[in-house]
């Protein structure tokens, strides 16, 4: 049976719908892409044991309707390298019985071939989808954007999933997003949404790129998100992507630390205060190595020292401040300080400290919802 595909489009699809593909040490099967193709509609679908993604792709032609797995990423790396503007895959399958199979897919070029085993279709996971949803609108540079910056906050931890999720509470037309690997948080609000319900969008880190092709994919502003019980579906155009979701627990208290007053408040130059502490951070390869950061008169004191080697730096960093400066010294990792402020994009950041043992919060100056923040070190 002969398969025609535009080589470009099949590329496109098979990044975006077999971007689960490759979890082979769940089940051989999850190595491969299901590639169902009915009529000249092609819908090229991989799942990795928690998420699966969905995406349509145009067939040029084909001989008969056809549903067949392969790895998709070892066919994407070679048609990626195969000129032709056409690619045509010949299929051959034998199904002994309802245990047996055996299939080749056979992939021609202008000067040469080859061929990929297939596996059998009918051991691809079958997903349930939930009946009782609700659905809602949502804007898709938004999620996009709060993918991408809560990346560094998360850590992988089967065992403690709400620091791998970045978590989305919707309610009453506001939705508030964290993320935190548990020593540092990152926070931001948006309004205006049409969902007036109250629910909480967990997204597990396991689903980011899958959900982020899905994202840049789409032609319109919004998402298509649709809520139930067990799972979160994304419906991005022809892209739909199936989030399956964690077991419920509650979140950690972020609000309580994000709501803790601020004593000393200043706004410091972003550029400045990034290239003080790569130079700070030159006294040690070690991640976990730390610096002092005082306030006082109009300046930042920032000071390390590394004792194996007697070496010792320091930099001052000037400030301004529209309010009482209260003088403070805190203790911070420098890997984790350089990460929270290098989160916020602002060209000055306003630097919160709300106390000698609790964490400082690093605001965005010019889109005021948004902040990231760090525990000291003590």
């Amino acid at each position: 049976m002969k398969i025609v595909f535009n080589r470009k489009s099949l590329i496109s699809g098979l990044i975006v719908g077999g971007g689960y593909a490759g979890s082979k040490k769940i089940l051989p099967i999850l190595g491969c892409a299901k590639i169902t193709i009915r009529g000249n509609d092609c819908w090229i679908m991989s799942y990795n044991g928690k998420n699966a993604i969905k995406a349509k792709c145009p067939v040029e032609s084909s001989e008969e309707d056809i549903v067949f797995c392969i790895d998709s990423i070892e066919l994407r790396k070679y048609i990626s390298l195969i000129n032709d503007d056409l690619i045509e895959i010949n299929i051959e399958e034998e199904k002994i019985d309802k245990y047996s199979y055996k299939g080749i897919a056979e992939i021609k070029a202008e000067n040469g071939s080859i061929k990929f085993p297939l596996e059998d279709a009918r051991e691809f996971p079958v997903l349930k989808i939930d009946t009782t949803t609700e659905s809602f609108l949502f804007d898709a540079n938004m999620l996009l954007y709060w993918i991408e910056k809560s990346k560094p906050f998360l850590l992988e931890d089967e065992f403690s999933p709400n620091k791998q999720c970045v978590h989305i509470v919707l309610s009453e037309g506001t939705a508030k997003v964290y993320a935190s690997e548990g020593h540092n948080i990152y926070y931001d609000t948006y309004t205006d949404i049409d969902y007036k319900g109250e629910c909480t969008l967990s997204i597990d880190k396991t689903a980011f790129d899958g959900l982020e092709s899905a994202l840049k994919s789409i032609k319109d502003k919004n998402v298509k998100i649709t809520n139930s019980e067990n799972n979160m579906m994304f419906v991005c155009g022809d892209v739909m992507v199936l989030i399956q979701k964690l077991e419920k627990k509650a979140l950690p208290p972020f609000d309580k630390l994000i709501n803790l007053p601020d004593k000393t408040c200043i706004n410091v130059d972003k550029k400045a205060l990034i290239s003080a502490l790569r130079r700070i951070s030159l006294l040690s390869d070690n991640i976990n190595s730390v610096c002092d950061v005082s306030v006082r008169d109009n300046s930042i004191y920032i000071y390390a020292e590394n004792i194996d080697y007697n070496k010792k730096a320091e930099e001052l960093i000037p400030f301004d401040s529209d309010g009482e400066v209260v003088p403070i010294t805190q203790r911070f990792s420098i890997s984790y300080l350089s990460m929270v402020v290098n989160s916020i994009m602002c060209d000055k950041v306003n630097l919160c400290f709300t106390g000698e043992s609790t964490p400082i919060k690093i605001k965005n100056t010019e889109y005021d919802s948004e902040l990231a923040m760090t525990c000291p070190f003590r």
